[in-house]
């Protein structure tokens, strides 16, 4: 039986992971490193998590066998940036580091060799995603106000780079891909609690969300609704139409501050990390109500 799992960090330095249909605990890895952990991620194919620290560590772990796997120096600084290839064996990385504005494209194939460094952004990356309609490229945002399109596989490796007209100084905190009208979109949340739609063909901003107090955490697209969800510091998450950019509904979990967004793949339900725990929200119900999610 296929378990789909929902996995938490923590600053003791563990993963927490449950059961997303029982919400029955799993089990808890410990001792993977002595710092807290900020970031992780699923690696499904190898029935792996991978975990960053606060000290620049990466750590991989095999949760079928309760096994570690492969520790080693990333950074010099907390990784708050992870994102896997969904078909090649590659994973980037970023720190919160002031003088360290990098990204590291890592293989795993090649016993985690560090295959290429990119050098662009004036200020710290604050997420990157690989792009899920080409294998040999991926976005990046950062403090710096802009988002940059890159190549992992040219040598002038920075294609794009999108930032908005005037003297616009405001950071951006996540990024993510969507379609609209079969032309690719980036969904980019902002310092200045709003939430930017970036037309990849034009190359620039075409819409601002508005109706946040706080910055924009957590930006997710459901394909299967046509539904953008952006997360946000203060504590809300929004459902926006990606057709129309219509606000749907705002949620509010009385759990703090939103840090992440996870969508559960086949399902019309998403899970939300919280300051102050897990909310897992039916979207469908939340779309056409005004009822709450369950939280733990």
């Amino acid at each position: 039986m296929l378990i789909c799992r929902i996995m938490a960090t923590n600053r003791l330095g563990n993963l927490c992971v449950w059961n997303y249909n029982t919400m029955a605990p799993l089990n808890s890895i410990g001792d993977i490193t002595d710092e807290p952990v900020h970031m992780a991620k699923y690696i499904a194919r190898k029935k792996w998590l991978v975990a960053g620290d606060g000290n620049g560590g990466i750590h991989v772990y095999n949760y079928d066998k309760n096994q570690h796997v492969k520790s080693f120096e990333a950074h010099e600084s907390c990784i708050t940036t992870l994102a896997v290839h969904r078909a090649r064996p590659l994973i980037l990385s970023s720190s919160s580091e002031d003088n360290d504005h990098l990204i590291k494209l890592w293989d795993w194939d090649k016993e985690w060799k560090c295959t290429r460094t990119f050098q662009g952004h004036t200020e710290r990356v604050t997420q990157a995603t690989f792009n899920p309609q080409d294998n040999d490229s991926f976005a990046s945002a950062s403090w710096d106000g802009t988002v940059k399109i890159w190549s992992i596989c040219s040598d002038d490796a920075n294609i794009i780079t999108l930032k908005l007209d005037g003297n616009v100084t405001e950071g951006l905190l996540c990024v993510h891909y969507f379609t609209r009208f079969n032309g690719q979109h980036l969904i980019v949340g902002c310092e200045d609690k709003t939430t930017q739609i970036w037309e990849l063909g034009m190359k620039e901003c075409v819409h601002k969300l508005k109706g946040n107090t706080d910055h924009i955490s957590a930006a997710k697209w459901h394909q299967g609704l046509a539904l953008l969800i952006t997360g946000s510091l203060d504590g809300t998450v929004n459902l926006w139409s990606s057709i129309t950019y219509k606000l749907e509904n705002v949620i509010d979990f009385n759990l703090g501050a939103v840090y992440a967004l996870g969508c559960i793949e086949d399902s019309r339900r998403i899970v939300v990390g919280c300051h102050q725990g897990i909310a897992i929200m039916d979207i469908w119900h939340q779309y056409k109500t005004n009822g709450k999610g369950r939280k733990y």
